[in-house]
């Protein structure tokens, strides 16, 4: 076997690169766009969060996780439609990401829909079984349904997985 020319090695990292998201500087500004946004929330500045993280959807709409942290700031600020139609993008980005049922379970359950809440908590279960999250939020929408005896069984399991 002969030795790779320069120009093979130059495309083969390039691709690497690219592949990994590193070559891209859009996704880069993204990022900060996005680690800025997180900082201005911890300083408790939601709606200056909200610019950073719409900038940061803007230049990288493909990352799930931007529009999950803008749906959690949504959440916050009461704003569940809202925050339903960015864990709904989410989840069409990433189906397997049980922080998207997690977070459209809150805001289902905010909203008083507990059944639809539920739902998406059994979801977050099948993704991370050994996530107490899940079970601890359902359990809340059992309990506020006055299905007790659900609610129990919930929080023993959340309880058993995070003592």
């Amino acid at each position: 076997m002969g030795k790779l020319g320069p120009s093979v090695i130059v495309a083969t990292l390039t691709l690497f690169l690219a592949c990994a998201g590193l070559s891209d500087p859009a996704r880069k500004e993204a990022d900060e766009h996005h680690v800025a946004a997180l900082g201005l929330l911890d300083a408790g500045k939601p709606q200056q969060a909200l610019a950073e993280f719409d900038a940061a959807i803007g230049l990288s709409p493909e990352r799930a996780e931007y529009y999950i942290s803008r749906g959690g700031t949504y959440l916050e600020l009461g704003e569940n439609r809202i925050a339903i139609a960015d864990y709904d993008e989410a989840g069409r980005l990433e189906p397997k990401n049980a922080q998207v049922y997690i977070g459209r379970g809150d805001a289902y359950a905010k909203l008083g829909e507990l059944r639809r809440a539920i739902q998406d908590f059994d979801e977050a279960i099948k993704l991370k079984p050994r996530d107490a999250a899940g079970f601890n939020r359902r359990g809340n929408a059992y309990t506020r349904l006055q299905e007790f005896d659900a609610a129990v069984k919930d929080y023993e399991d959340a309880i058993w997985l995070d003592p």
